[in-house]
């Protein structure tokens, strides 16, 4: 939770929200629209692309995490993965087979995310260099 808000998403929404058109805004004001249904109904089905980017590269993030979730964590059974593949191999010493069987059954939820957000994520990275 506390590293849902990053410099990279800051900054990847602040430029978003700078390329969307304002005309829409000021024709959903001129309607009566509030504020809160602009923001939900007309800026975030708009920021799709950008939010889903943040959403794959956050969770690759936090996935991949080792020092802050050892400092935290209190349980053994609260550990997070990369915890566990340490332990792993502090266990089992020089036994690499079992350390890339461990490895490759920790990769698979990263790739599956990583493959189907593949066109978000490059959508949304490119989105904000491209100058109109």
């Amino acid at each position: 939770l506390p590293f849902l808000a990053n410099g990279l998403g800051i900054f990847l929404m602040v430029q978003q929200f700078k390329t969307l058109n304002k005309s829409l805004i000021e024709a959903s004001k001129i309607d009566g629209c509030s504020h809160i249904f602009i923001y939900l109904k007309i800026v975030l089905p708009l920021s799709k692309g950008i939010l889903s980017t943040w959403g794959i590269y956050s969770f690759l993030n936090i996935w991949n995490m080792y020092l802050w979730p050892l400092m935290i964590s209190t349980r053994p059974e609260s550990r997070t993965i990369q915890i566990g593949l340490k332990m792993i191999k502090s266990e089992e010493g020089t036994n690499f087979g079992v350390l890339m069987a461990a490895v490759v059954i920790v990769i698979i939820p990263s790739l599956v995310v990583l493959f189907l957000g593949q066109s978000q994520l490059q959508k949304g990275m490119t989105s904000g260099g491209v100058k109109e």
